[in-house]
């Protein structure tokens, strides 16, 4: 497995964390972990055979726990069950310009919305603006996103 896939499953975990509310320390450690595997110049296969994982900065044992499997297996499981744990649509809502992790939270929790076409609607009948940190400029970011992935 390659440090890019290491890295991109990492930052995943770190996003869907921070779109189901957890605790954002907790997704900070993935976002530091990601960006370490980005950054390193040694395949991450070395690292989990020679034990240097787990002595890399902001690794601790679950980190390590989760990395191993992922490149001795290609798969997570903690990943998988946490990516289907997200109801309707939220991961692409997450992905459109303009809403990350934390709006789609907001999104979801405050206004019940699940799903692009919900979102749509949301910013035309002007559901969105009322939530706070979503101004006219954002919105219409969104709209225009929203509306085309609908179609």
């Amino acid at each position: 497995m390659d440090r890019a896939t290491v890295a991109k499953t990492l930052e995943d975990i770190g996003n869907l964390l921070e779109l189901i509310g957890d605790n954002f320390f907790k997704a900070r450690a993935y976002y530091t972990a990601a960006r370490l595997f980005q950054e390193m110049d040694v395949r991450p296969d070395e690292l989990v055979e020679s034990g240097r994982l787990k002595s890399l900065p902001g690794i601790g044992d679950a980190l390590t726990q989760k990395i191993t499997e992922l490149v001795r297996t290609g798969r997570l499981a903690y990943y998988e069950k946490l990516r289907d744990s997200i109801p309707g649509e939220l991961i692409a809502i997450m992905n459109i310009p303009g809403v990350g992790p934390r709006r789609a939270n907001a999104i979801h929790r405050k206004l019940g919305i699940e799903t692009v076409s919900g979102l749509d609607r949301a910013c035309r009948d002007g559901r969105l603006m009322s939530l706070r940190g979503f101004d006219e400029k954002v919105v219409h970011t969104i709209a225009a996103y929203a509306a085309h992935m609908r179609k």
